[in-house]
């Protein structure tokens, strides 16, 4: 289960990416660096994928980018970017999501949309934003992800055998560290994952402790049903035209010229408001009650 994204940019795991940066001044606006600006990644576990003082392109106030090739981009993970600014020291971190796929393309999208065929009025960069807030609040709601995904958290021990993590759907265990020790190979064999989240032991017991147990593992399914793929395209289409309708925002009520009074249906902390969408997201949820 996701509680909104913390990624700057998501890419697709196996592919080339190119990741970005744009530097902005004090009060936020676009701005070019100080000097030459270099770069370095670590992932999610603290190992160096690419070391700091790897050349980026770009020049005067574009932003700074680096490409990623896809012999470097084989795992789920939460990569960190730091980019350096050599004229002043500066440095500055982003966060980059590899996932293992996104719940439709750019094509798809503007496929499904005539008016998104526009790319004045809708920017790939725009559809792509967007597509990451839809797929986010999809999560949130169904408390699953519908692709791939990786998480590295620190859980407390419970002093037994069972231990919860904060996402369902668990694929796969790549590393536990308790107490400080890093388990070996045998160790995370010793782990049974469930679709609701829970990490068994068949031997032993999860020391008790508060954040003594690191665990990364990979979550969701392997690909959205194809249901939930077309309610996501239908709530990208109101997120990209959020301010384009004539009803306020704040209305419950809708009085059309031609007469009558329609109730309009509300969202809520795990509803988007729009009914076709809410029930395929309903259908698929995970969620029950209680779970945060």
């Amino acid at each position: 289960m996701r509680t909104g994204s913390v990624a700057d940019q998501r890419i697709a795991r196996g592919v080339a990416a190119t990741l970005a940066y744009q530097f902005t001044d004090a009060e936020g606006t676009v701005a070019a660096p100080a000097g030459v600006v270099t770069v370095g990644i670590t992932r999610a576990d603290g190992t160096t994928l690419v070391a700091a003082g790897a050349a980026t392109v770009g020049a005067g106030s574009a932003p700074r980018t680096y490409a990623l090739t896809a012999a470097n981009n084989l795992l789920l993970d939460l990569l960190a970017v730091t980019w350096t600014d050599a004229g002043d020291g500066s440095t500055h971190t982003t966060l980059v999501e590899v996932v293992g796929g996104y719940y439709f393309s750019v094509a798809q999208a503007r496929a499904a949309e005539p008016s998104l065929q526009d790319t004045v009025k809708y920017p790939t960069g725009d559809v792509e934003a967007r597509r990451r807030e839809v797929e986010d609040e999809a999560e949130d709601i169904c408390a699953a992800a519908f692709v791939p995904r990786y998480r590295r958290v620190a859980l407390d021990g419970t002093g037994a055998r069972s231990l919860t993590a904060p996402d369902t759907m668990l694929r796969t265990l790549r590393s536990v560290t308790v107490d400080g020790t890093v388990w070996d190979a045998g160790q995370l064999a010793n782990v049974t994952l469930s679709e609701f989240g829970v990490l068994s032991l068949t031997d032993g017991v999860w020391p008790y402790g508060r954040g003594n147990v690191v665990v990364g593992y990979e979550h969701g399914y392997d690909r959205p049903p194809t249901g939930l793929t077309v309610a996501a395209l239908t709530r990208l289409r109101s997120r990209l035209n959020l301010a384009k309708s004539d009803i306020p925002d704040r209305a419950e009520r809708y009085v059309p010229a031609e007469g009558g009074v329609f109730a309009l249906s509300m969202p809520g902390p795990y509803k988007t408001g729009l009914p076709d969408v809410d029930a395929v997201y309903e259908r698929y949820s995970l969620r029950v009650p209680g779970m945060a």
